[in-house]
């Protein structure tokens, strides 16, 4: 048996390790940031989470004589939001020393 390479093999899984805690430490603080999304020039604002948890929707009061019309606000208001949440994860991965371009991961 040749073992001359459990040296680099060693190497390559504290790497690893490295790289899985500072993702995970990544998506701890970004969980923890608040994100804020909003339509129709700001008739209506969601706020979630990093973890994508709604903490808040604040509705204008002219929305609520359009049913339609605030729904529409409403999904592309939580749309708005998920895409921030997107670019900042996909951001972080990209800014961090050590951790690959990971692309297009849906987090």
């Amino acid at each position: 048996m040749d073992f001359s390479k459990l040296g680099q093999m060693k190497e390559i899984f504290e790497k690893a390790k490295d790289m899985q805690e500072n993702i995970k430490k990544m998506k701890d603080e970004l969980d923890a940031k608040t994100f804020t999304g909003e339509s129709g020039g700001g008739m209506v604002t969601v706020t979630m989470s990093g973890a994508r948890k709604c903490k808040k929707i604040e509705i204008a009061d002219i929305c609520l004589q359009d049913k339609e019309m605030m729904q529409d606000l409403i999904v592309a208001a939580v749309n708005t939001v998920i895409s921030k949440i997107d670019e900042e994860y996909k951001n972080e991965l990209s800014n961090r020393s050590g951790l690959p371009n990971m692309g297009d991961l849906p987090f």
